[in-house]
């Protein structure tokens, strides 16, 4: 990535060019397309440590994910980013995604000769946090799960022509908890005639206080093996992840979690969860169309630190 940066006072001119490189040198990139859809950057280093990626609701272009994935690999880990919706052969949308998809990634790194034999770890993010949480809970060999943004709950798919859970098991949909269409309508329009930015955050609340199958679609984190650090944030406006991360939390207390957990929690923060190197965080704001802006939430600054500072622990973390 180049960076061309110009000061000009009066008629005197002075620019720069900053060179950013993601891809460190002796680092190698192989492209899955077979089993799964995936890429990972790796050296020959026995020693390095396996870490998945499992992406947000951005979708799982390799291209765009390459961005978090290389960088992370630069310290000391092979990464694997896998894409689990919007590509060839997979859902179109982030609905009924098959959690035997992600068995036959976890079988491919147990026979590659580069990844064989070790403990792997999660960095995940936003739904994708919801997905490493629930696969967490289901295999024992994940031992380490670093979640930005998480819930406690599986929720409806993105999907809004029905009401359909997000991930499958089994040929069977995933206990979930589900809106009404009337609901993100109303609060659209609300938002559309008050000519106020928009989020998603109101639309989970009202989920959750009308559902009535909260312990059925809970995600069942009391049954995982692995240690956690969890990062949330308090203006979140993309669903209500500091409430849903404090019910995690208070979970894991009650049943007496014989592995680590800690939760870091971001004042003045949205959605920050691209790295640092990647972009500046700005107002965090994105115009749909007029009068229709999406809010991730927080401040400038606040979101500035949340994402420095979560790329600096969440590094550490998965080191350990």
């Amino acid at each position: 990535m180049f960076i061309d940066i110009t000061a000009q006072c009066d008629h005197d001119t002075s620019s720069i060019r900053l060179e950013r490189i993601f891809l460190a040198k002796g680092i190698k990139r192989l492209r899955i397309s077979d089993e799964f859809v995936g890429e990972l950057f790796f050296t020959e280093n026995a020693d390095n440590k396996t870490v998945v990626f499992f992406p947000g609701s951005g979708g799982g272009d390799l291209d765009l994910l390459s961005f978090y994935t290389a960088p992370l690999s630069r310290h000391g880990f092979n990464v694997l980013a896998v894409a689990y919706y919007d590509g060839k052969g997979l859902p179109a949308a982030l609905a009924e995604v098959p959690l035997e998809y992600f068995d036959k990634v976890f079988a491919w790194l147990s026979n590659n000769p580069v990844t064989r034999g070790k403990e792997i770890r999660l960095y995940c993010v936003s739904k994708g946090a919801e997905l490493g949480l629930t696969l967490t809970s289901r295999h024992p060999f994940i031992t380490r799960v670093a979640a930005c943004a998480p819930h406690a709950y599986c929720f409806q798919g993105l999907k809004f022509t029905k009401a359909v859970s997000s991930w499958t098991e089994g040929g069977k949909p995933l206990p979930f908890i589900g809106w009404k269409n009337r609901w993100f309508i109303g609060y659209i329009m609300s938002c559309f005639i008050k000519n106020k930015p928009f989020g998603f955050t109101y639309l989970y609340r009202v989920m959750l206080k009308n559902a009535k199958n909260k312990d059925e679609a809970r995600i069942k984190i009391e049954n995982a093996q692995a240690d956690f650090l969890f990062f949330t944030t308090k203006e979140c406006n993309i669903w209500n992840t500091y409430e849903g991360s404090l019910e995690i939390m208070d979970t894991l207390r009650k049943c007496n979690y014989q592995h680590s957990y800690n939760l870091v929690v971001y004042e003045d923060a949205g959605e920050p969860y691209a790295p640092a190197h990647l972009i500046p965080y700005g107002e965090a704001q994105l115009k749909i169309a007029p009068r229709l802006v999406l809010s991730m939430g927080g401040t400038p600054k606040g979101n500035a630190h949340a994402q420095a500072d979560l790329w600096k622990k969440a590094i550490e973390f998965l080191k350990k």
